[in-house]
């Protein structure tokens, strides 16, 4: 579909994610509750008294104040952003709920076809339950929540991420950590249970590493790849019916079927002040830290401003982490112009740096901070690099293995670039975007399969809504959702 060409998205460094939400639910005016429980619908500030019922169409979303009641999220979206709720939440029929820096009295239950963001910074006193979510949905998230009971997650189709290695630090959880029955990716990261954790029956890859458990970590009968490290559990932790399984440097009183084969010294941890290696005890192996500084050096024509950014992507089994910088010059000559920026990349295990690249001039890398647009591999083998002009513009894609020895190296034809993303095998490369053709703008995804050096291409119209859906099948391919019609490529 051939569509009229729009204005490039901001640099992928430092846009932040709440710029997502707001583009997703809307910038309404902050008013000071609903006008009754069905009516919430808007912005507000203020404390609703009863029970509120969001429906299909509605955004409630409360930037303060809250809810003294129960909240049924009935296909609509719930946002709660330094608010509280009384009582419990049900997310059902494709319903959306967002939960940052909120508190939450009772339980949280997410049903069906819905998708949910909670944390980071948030309590919930009672249980969480999410289950029979359906494939296609982009991955969800836990991050930096205190859950006061028990925290389930089974028989879904859509991939979670319970903590990561970095942009979804752990949880707190008192209760139980259960992940049973799901057909999607899993990874339970750097989290703290005060029960047993159990991660059982699972069909896609999982990965559950660098979590203290205070009763027992049972890693069982699952049928896709399974990482099992940095574990420090205080009972017994039990490794049985997984066909292929990687496992070492777990600490615990008893061990029944986990292999002893430690895979590295230590795991990376990020919070976005520093990268932190660490070994299974909790000591610091290894800490670099991330630069956010400007350096003003006055001079006899004017001040010169040195500007640095610096921020962190881990693999998910938190063995390699990956430091982009971007750093610019403004001298008084150039007050008028936009600065170049210049961009580096570096590689770190525990051991130290591993190798560094550094972007063509004038062009940074971009770092994708959507946890969906995966630019390392889960084990790090494999990295994508993209180098980017100004406003995402004629990109150029590169994959390195973990020595730094280049895979792929390709300008491509796109002229803008939406997002970007490698496949969690290593094979494949999907992106998407906007290419020229006859003085048209086409938008386009492209997957390349990088053993072949071979692409398949899908044509869509990304200013229509929704957006296409991006998941990982079960052959390691990607499946596109886009307007009712599912698509493998390549």
């Amino acid at each position: 579909m051939l569509v009229l060409r729009r204005a490039p998205r901001p640099k992928g460094l430092f846009v932040y994610s709440i710029l997502a939400i707001l583009i997703c639910c809307g910038r309404v005016s902050a008013q000071g509750i609903p006008s009754s429980g069905r009516a919430c619908n808007g912005s507000y500030t203020g404390i609703f008294d009863g029970n509120v019922t969001v429906s299909t169409g509605q955004t409630c979303h409360f930037t303060s104040g809250g809810i003294v009641g129960n909240a049924s999220v009935d296909g609509g979206t719930l946002f709660l952003n330094q608010a509280s709720l009384r009582g419990n939440v049900q997310v059902i029929n494709g319903g959306r709920l967002i939960l940052a820096m909120a508190m939450i009295g009772g339980n949280v239950e997410v049903n069906g076809g819905s998708s949910f963001s909670i944390g980071p910074s948030t309590s919930i006193k009672g249980n969480v339950e999410i289950h029979d979510l359906a494939a296609g949905l982009a991955r969800n998230q836990i991050c930096g929540t205190n859950v006061g009971g028990n925290l389930h997650f089974h028989d879904n189709g859509t991939a979670i991420q319970i903590g990561a290695a970095s942009k979804c630090v752990g949880n707190s959880i008192a209760g139980n950590l259960q992940v049973q029955n799901n057909s999607a990716s899993t990874t339970l990261f750097n989290n703290s249970v005060g029960g047993n954790t159990q991660d059982q029956n699972n069909t896609a890859a999982a990965l559950v590493v660098g979590n203290a458990v205070g009763g027992n970590l049972q890693v069982q009968n699952n049928s896709g790849s399974v990482t099992v490290a940095f574990n420090n559990v205080q009972k017994s932790i039990q490794c049985e019916n997984n066909p292929a399984i990687s496992a070492g440097s777990n600490e615990a009183k008893q061990n029944q079927g986990c292999p002893n084969t430690v895979q590295a010294s230590a795991f990376a941890v990020s919070n976005g002040n520093s990268v932190v290696f660490k070994s299974t005890g909790g000591a610091t192996v290894l800490t670099i830290p991330l630069l956010n500084q400007q350096v003003v050096t006055p001079t006899p024509q004017g001040n010169v401003t040195d500007v640095t950014h610096q921020a962190a992507n881990i693999s998910d089994d938190g063995s390699y982490a990956g430091v982009y910088s971007e750093t610019y010059t403004v001298a008084p000559a150039d007050i008028d112009e936009e600065p170049s920026a210049r961009g580096t990349f570096a590689y770190y295990s525990a051991s130290g740096s591993l190798w560094q690249i550094t972007a063509p001039l004038g062009t940074p890398f971009y770092l994708p901070l959507d946890l969906s647009e995966r630019s390392i591999t889960p084990d790090g083998s494999r990295v994508l690099l993209i180098s980017t002009d100004d406003g995402n513009t004629s990109p150029a894609f590169s994959v390195y293995d973990q020595s730094g020895n280049p895979v792929y190296q390709a300008k491509g034809d796109f002229v803008e670039l939406y997002q970007a993303q490698i496949s969690p095998n290593g094979r494949y490369l999907l992106v998407v975007g906007v290419v020229r053709s006859n003085q048209l703008y086409q938008d386009l995804i492209r997957v390349t399969d990088l053993t072949t050096n071979t692409s398949s291409d899908l044509s869509v119209n990304l200013a229509t809504s929704p957006a296409p859906v991006i998941s990982i099948a079960a052959d390691g391919r990607f499946l596109i959702l886009f307007q009712g019609t599912q698509t493998t490529l390549p």
